[in-house]
C-alpha cells in the first residue's frame, strides 16, 4: 500500500473543518476564498460512505456498523490509491482497534494533524451543532463507546471519550503527529497555521499565508453560509459557523457540568494547559 496519507484528526468541534479549509484556499491560491460547499473536492473525509461503496462494489447504506467497519481498511485503500501524492484526509475518529480492525489504517498513514480544543468549549459548540442538551453533550464527551452514526452519506466514526481521544493520538507510538490547540489558531493564527505548513513541508510565502488565512477568517465562512448554507450543518436551526469564540463556555455551561467535565478529564485538560496547576479551568 501507499502511505501517503495525511490525517487532520481531531474530536468533534475542535477546528478541523477551519484548518481543511485553510490548506485548501493555500493549495489553490487564488484570487478569492475557496466554496466552503466545496471542500470534498480538495480534502476527502474517511468517513464518505462513497469510498465504502467503492471497496464494497455494492451500495452499503444500511448495513450495520460491524459490517461498515470491516469494510474501512479497503475504503481506506481507496482513498490512498485515489492519487499517487501525498493528500489530506479528515477524521474524528479516535486512534483504536474495533474487532480487530484499525480504525485508522498504518499501511496508508504518513502523518497526522491533530487539533485539539478545551473540552469546555467544545461541550457548547457541539451542543449547538447537534440541537443537544448541554448535559447530554457532556455525557456524550463522557462514553467509552461514543460513535457518530451511519447515516445514508457517512460510515461512523468511533470517539470514545474525549480524553481517550485526545491521548491516543497525541501519544501514539510510531506515528509522526503534530499538534494544534484551537485556541491559538484564534489567538496566534500566523504562527498556528505557519507550524502546520512547516510540519508538512508546504512551501508558502508570507503573503500566501496570510492570504489563506485570511480567506478562512471567521467572518468570511459565515457569511458564505449566510448566503449558500454549508453542508456539513447538523441543525438547520444552528449556523455551523455560529461564533468560533474562546471561552463561550463562560457564559453558557453551568457550573455543575464545568465541574463534571474537570472531574472527567482532569489530566489531559491540564496538560494542555486548559487548566492551571490548582485546577482552575482558563481559555
Amino acid at each position: 500500500m501507499n502511505a501517503n496519507l495525511i490525517w487532520l484528526a481531531s474530536y468533534p468541534k475542535s477546528g478541523n473543518t477551519w484548518a481543511r479549509i485553510f490548506l485548501a484556499n493555500l493549495v489553490v491560491n487564488g484570487d478569492r476564498p475557496i466554496d466552503i460547499n466545496a471542500i470534498s473536492k480538495y480534502i476527502a473525509a474517511e468517513n464518505d460512505l462513497a469510498f465504502y461503496e467503492w471497496a464494497a462494489g455494492r451500495p452499503v447504506a444500511g448495513l450495520a456498523d460491524r459490517d461498515v467497519n470491516r469494510l474501512r481498511p479497503l475504503a481506506h485503500k481507496v482513498v490512498s490509491d485515489s492519487n499517487a501524492g501525498l493528500q489530506f484526509v479528515k477524521t474524528h475518529s479516535t486512534l483504536a482497534v474495533l474487532d480487530g480492525i484499525p480504525t485508522i489504517t498504518p499501511q496508508v498513514t504518513r502523518a497526522a494533524v491533530y487539533f485539539v480544543r478545551n473540552p469546555l468549549d467544545i461541550v457548547v459548540s457541539y451542543a449547538h451543532h447537534n440541537g443537544w442538551p448541554l448535559a447530554r453533550t457532556v455525557a456524550l464527551l463522557e462514553d467509552t463507546g461514543a460513535r457518530t452514526p451511519t447515516d445514508d452519506q457517512r460510515a461512523f466514526q468511533f470517539l470514545g471519550t474525549w480524553s481517550q481521544h485526545v491521548d491516543a493520538w497525541t501519544k501514539a507510538k510510531g506515528l509522526k503527529v503534530h499538534v494544534v490547540r484551537y485556541e491559538d489558531m484564534v489567538r496566534q493564527p500566523d504562527d498556528a497555521f505557519g507550524s502546520i505548513c512547516r510540519f508538512l513541508d508546504m512551501p508558502a510565502t508570507a503573503t500566501q499565508l496570510r492570504k489563506a488565512i485570511d480567506f478562512s477568517a471567521f467572518d468570511v465562512l459565515s457569511a458564505q453560509e449566510t448566503e449558500k448554507g454549508f453542508r456539513e450543518r447538523v441543525d438547520p436551526s444552528t449556523p455551523f459557523f455560529r461564533k468560533g469564540r474562546v471561552g463561550s463556555w463562560r457564559e453558557e455551561l453551568p457550573d455543575d457540568l464545568v465541574a463534571r467535565v474537570i472531574a472527567a478529564h482532569r489530566p489531559a485538560m491540564r496538560r494542555f494547559g486548559y487548566l492551571t496547576a490548582k485546577g482552575e479551568p482558563v481559555d
